[in-house]
């Protein structure tokens, strides 16, 4: 045997000697990262995330119900909303024929059920929302009792004193409404982003069951001069949340400058100032004179090697 065959076979015993080092390196990395891959997906599955309900019911005008169930799981020591939960909600008792729905939460954690419009003379309900068998959140229960409530916004304008009431009743037995003292009520003014609180605290039902206040007449409204009153009451113990609105002609109409929109910097460049244009146009061959400086150079650095 030459010594060409000699060093061939050394480098052939030396290559396969490395091949099944790198080989043993890598079954072993990989059972490693298995195996711990595996403790992990077994300690996932063991321990549960905890979590948390918040029931809340809505009559909105007397003719729409609707429950809303919040879930939060807690994550690093504090609570955030939980997309993907299913909810089971029930009517009076935990029971196959209560179970009203099983909504999933939206990805605000929050999911929404229409209760049907009841014609049962029951004047107090129990809703129960539970979570349970969920492969990823622990077992978790919220229950409301809710009394059946009725609430109304009228509007009065005597002598141009704008004035609403609100009134809060319940039903007897007979299905008469019977006041209610010492409820508060806050009324809001419907705006585009969000709502104008009228009272700063709470008006509270009288002997009545009514709450009256006076309106501002300097309250802009639309072009028509509309704008949309509400009577809200908010966490009540008994009632839970209720709502009831109104639109009224009360506002100041909304006008529009035509002469000032000529010049909104939104329309037509025809109708912008002139000044501010020049100047744009200034500002803009600025930034492309020095951007093509840069280039410039840049090739001239190229060229020079």
């Amino acid at each position: 045997m030459n010594n060409g065959s000699i060093l061939k076979n050394r480098n052939m015993r030396k290559f396969n000697f490395l091949l099944q080092v790198l080989t043993l390196i890598l079954l072993l990395l990989t059972g490693n990262h298995t195996t711990m891959m595996a403790q992990d997906s077994t300690a996932i599955g063991e321990e549960k995330i905890k979590a948390r309900i918040s029931l809340d019911y809505f009559n909105i005008n007397n003719s729409e119900q609707q429950l809303i169930v919040t879930v939060k799981t807690k994550v690093e020591d504090r609570f955030v909303n939980t997309p993907g939960i299913t909810v089971h909600l029930y009517k009076d008792l935990v029971a196959k024929e209560n179970l009203l729905a099983n909504p999933v939460t939206r990805i605000d954690g929050r999911a929404t059920f229409a209760l049907p419009n009841a014609s049962d003379t029951v004047r107090m309900h129990t809703f129960i929302a539970i979570i349970e068998n969920d492969s990823v959140v622990d077992d978790a229960e919220k229950e409301i009792t809710i009394s059946k409530a009725w609430m109304e916004l009228t509007t009065e304008e005597q002598d141009s004193v704008k004035t609403i009431k609100v009134f809060v009743g319940v039903p007897d037995a007979e299905g008469k409404l019977q006041p209610v003292p010492g409820v508060p009520v806050f009324i809001f003014i419907k705006r585009l982003f969000g709502e104008l609180p009228i009272n700063k605290d709470a008006e509270t039902t009288d002997e009545e069951g009514f709450v009256s206040l006076e309106i501002p007449a300097d309250i802009p409204g639309d072009i028509n001069g509309d704008y949309n009153i509400i009577g809200r009451v908010s966490d009540h113990e008994l009632f839970g949340n209720l709502e009831s609105s109104k639109n009224v002609s009360w506002g100041i109409p909304l006008a529009l400058n035509a002469s000032t929109q000529l010049h909104d910097l939104w329309l037509s460049s025809a109708n912008t100032s002139e000044a501010i244009l020049i100047i744009t146009l200034v500002l803009l061959f600025c930034i492309f004179g020095v951007v093509i400086y840069i280039f410039r150079q840049l090739v001239n650095i190229s060229r020079l090697g």
